[in-house]
């Protein structure tokens, strides 16, 4: 669990895309093995106790194999997010783990994954989204949280990767 538990936000995205499409899926640790095996992840030369990744190019190959298809889009903005939600597709975002807390303003806005869901309009406007968050804190900030379209902002990356069933 100590070797998994920092990398694995990603495969927990994956797990909820297949769960949603009532596809089977292996426990989380048994996902991050064949993720690893299949080079979405690498091990850290410096320190075989730590993993680098999760890769975005090899994680598309190995979605392929569970029936998806996908793409990377990266410099976007929060429309774009909207718009990929709209086309019925998959949305897992690269962003800081700081997106649990509201008014984050996080220097790095890497090296976490979400799955994105959902976002809510007002007056025209995209006024946030709705994320399940792995690192989230239950029942405040994991599933089905509301981040505000500021905050989302703030903590995103600018990129995601987009699945949908082939």
């Amino acid at each position: 669990y100590v070797f998994w538990a920092p990398k694995l936000c990603g495969m927990a995205c994956f797990s909820m895309v297949l769960q949603s499409l009532s596809s089977p899926t292996a426990k989380l640790v048994d996902l991050g093995k064949k993720a690893l095996e299949a080079g979405v992840y690498k091990k850290d030369p410096k320190n075989p106790k730590r993993l680098i990744g999760m890769l975005h190019a090899p994680f598309l190959k190995f979605a392929q194999g569970f029936g998806l298809g996908g793409k990377l889009v990266w410099f976007i903005g929060a429309n774009a997010v909207a718009e990929e939600i709209l086309n019925k597709n998959f949305v897992i975002a690269t962003v800081s783990n700081q997106i649990r807390h509201k008014g984050a303003k996080p220097k790095d806005k890497t090296g976490h994954l979400v799955l994105v869901h959902g976002f809510k309009m007002e007056k025209g406007k995209i006024a946030g989204f709705y994320i399940h968050n792995p690192s989230g804190f239950y029942n405040e900030s994991q599933e089905n949280h509301f981040v505000s379209v500021e905050d989302f902002i703030n903590c995103f990356s600018g990129r995601i990767i987009v699945l949908w069933k082939k």
